[in-house]
């Protein structure tokens, strides 16, 4: 079950979702939903591969594959892990 659902865009110029609060000791258990779009309508995510990518206190890059639920409805899934979540700090990330 995720706990934050979010729409993206491919279209659009700016994505915001807010911020999002992960408790650091919640390892492997805190869960995002995202549903990619294109122009309104869910993008295609057959045979495709999608990262989460970021860069962890200025310092660390983070590239870690994502779940692709529901190809079709461009559904994906991201578990916070040990590696996204090794500081504590804001964190801009992006989903390619």
């Amino acid at each position: 079950m995720a706990k934050w659902n979010v729409v993206l865009s491919t279209t659009e110029p700016y994505n915001y979702v807010g911020m999002i609060q992960v408790r650091q000791g919640n390892k492997n258990s805190e869960v995002m939903e995202a549903t990619i779009t294109e122009n309104g309508m869910p993008y295609d995510l057959t045979d495709c591969k999608v990262y989460f990518e970021s860069v962890v206190g200025d310092k660390y890059p983070v590239q870690l594959g994502t779940k692709v639920i529901d190809a079709k409805k461009g559904k994906i899934q991201y578990t916070f892990d040990q590696h996204s979540m090794q500081a504590l700090h804001r964190q801009t990330a992006d989903f390619i």
